[in-house]
């Protein structure tokens, strides 16, 4: 089902997948994501400052698997489509 991907390939093929993919790797770009990166990260701190402030007694319960699932689908969303992972999922939700 994944197909020969990276990781899967071994020799030439592999030198072949690596030429293919390297270019979206190179430092210049990562420089790009790492800032769109911290910049969601923050946007979900912000949320969380958020829902404490709102909290009746200081304290707030977070799901950290679930709010590291929403971090990274943002971070995805940004990165390969430009949009956040709250527009993306009102798609699905419509």
């Amino acid at each position: 089902m994944m197909g020969k991907g990276l990781v899967y390939v071994e020799g030439l093929e592999w030198i072949k997948h690596k030429r293919i993919i390297n270019p979206a790797f190179s430092v210049e770009k990562l420089k790009v994501m790492v800032k769109r990166m911290a910049a969601c990260a923050i946007s979900m701190l912000e949320e969380w400052k958020d829902l404490l402030t709102m909290s009746k007694d200081g304290s707030i319960m977070i799901e950290m698997n679930v709010e590291f699932q929403k971090l990274t689908a943002d971070i995805i969303a940004h990165i390969a489509f430009g949009s956040n992972y709250m527009q993306g999922n009102e798609v699905f939700e419509a």
